[in-house]
């Protein structure tokens, strides 16, 4: 049996997917928090538990499936639970995530999800899935446009590369001249609070019913969009995961964490799409390349404080360029795969258009009805297609 071992496209993959966890993550739930007039350590606790659990959450599972798994509280789910901290109580808020948490864990027991994605066409799934993070690829482009030279050279550095070295690959070599562009402009970042080193705090919960209806169900909604845009990610590259089993972890792992004012924890699609494509090295081994990522992530969650500082060296057009690169491997396999077996493709180009779209009715973003409007159109017009869905 092969050991796992870290490889050069695996270091540089690790390397890219931590600057898209610090330099995307951290300052999204930075915003989030200072708009709700919450504290520094308030701040730190949300920033540092959700991080910490999930990273050590998603070593355990990437090492059990043997496959990259990445889990952490939805980027996504800031939408609802920032404006709502503004409308309840501390207390009343972590009831929300409590409850939340517990109907994840309950959909995983029973295995709810595993049901439903079973009568979900994979070309449809594909589809929302490049039209969700195509939007990565525009913000390349526009990131290159915002910075022509530098951005121009990293670009160049990806896809030139092979004609220097064959053994190097394309993502480390965009990542160097990413990090000597961001040196040479000396950061360019935008700021952020400057936090002093805390412990999480404890909240207690606060029951009030109307919070199952105003944060929960919103919350578990969105969770459960995150969960499938990864498992779509994992498909595309050729993983089967065990969505229940993940599922009932994440709402326990959410459970844990909604003490400490971190909300859902679920899939974090874009770090999977960067930790389980071509460019992390062999499909065997790219779990361990995940299971490293998981480590350092639940690590720097412990100095959350100082990180959010940090962030701000760093320009969000160079950021932007790094991330729209990684997933280059993916929008070509999910592109492939949704369009390439010529089936659903009417439900799969509807899939698409609206994931791209990213339309939110009634509270729920737009992966959910990518699917829902992508089944419809192929129920209406390719019904033939469903009889081989289980193949």
């Amino acid at each position: 049996m092969k050991k796992s071992r870290m490889t050069s496209e695996s270091i540089s993959t690790v390397l890219t997917a931590l600057i898209f966890v610090i330099a995307g993550a951290v300052p999204i739930f930075t915003a989030m928090g200072v708009s709700a007039g919450l504290t520094a350590v308030e701040i730190t606790s949300l920033l540092m538990c959700g991080m910490f659990a999930g990273g050590i959450m998603s070593v355990y599972l990437s090492r059990r499936f043997k496959m990259p798994v990445y889990a952490v509280p939805s980027i996504t789910a800031v939408a609802v639970a920032g404006p709502l901290l503004q409308e309840f109580s501390l207390g009343e808020m972590v009831f929300g995530y409590l409850a939340a948490g517990a109907a994840l864990f309950l959909m995983g027991r029973l295995k709810l999800i595993g049901k439903i994605i079973q009568y979900v066409p994979i070309p449809i799934v594909l589809a929302m899935v490049a039209g969700v993070y195509m939007n990565y690829g525009l913000n390349l482009i526009n990131g290159v446009g915002e910075l022509p030279l530098a951005g121009g050279c990293i670009v160049a550095a990806y896809f030139l590369i092979n004609l220097v070295s064959s053994k190097v690959p394309p993502q480390a070599a965009a990542l160097v001249m990413a990090i000597a562009a961001a040196c040479l402009m000396k950061g360019g970042g935008a700021g952020s609070l400057e936090l002093g080193w805390s412990l999480p705090v404890g909240i207690v919960p606060v029951v009030n019913l109307n919070v199952l209806v105003y944060v929960s169900l919103p919350l578990v909604i969105m969770a459960v969009s995150d969960l499938f845009k990864g498992y779509g990610v994992l498909k595309a590259n050729g993983y089967d995961l065990p969505l229940d089993e993940v599922v009932a972890f994440c709402g326990i792992g959410s459970m844990i964490v909604s003490f400490g004012l971190s909300h859902t924890i679920s899939l974090a699609g874009p770090t999977i799409a960067i930790l389980a494509g071509e460019n992390a090295g062999k499909k065997e081994h790219r779990y361990f390349g995940s299971m490293v990522l998981c480590g350092i992530t639940a690590a720097v969650a412990l100095l959350a404080s100082i990180v959010t500082g940090l962030v701000s060296l760093l320009p969000a057009a160079i950021i932007d360029i790094v991330c729209g690169l990684a997933m280059i491997g993916l929008l070509t396999s999910s592109l492939t795969a949704a369009f390439g077996e010529k089936r659903f493709v009417l439900g799969a180009l509807t899939a698409f258009v609206v994931g791209l779209s990213h339309l939110t009715i009634l509270g729920i973003g737009a992966p959910v009805w990518a699917i829902v409007f992508g089944i419809s159109v192929s129920f209406l017009t390719e019904r033939k297609d469903f009889q081989l869905v289980r193949e």
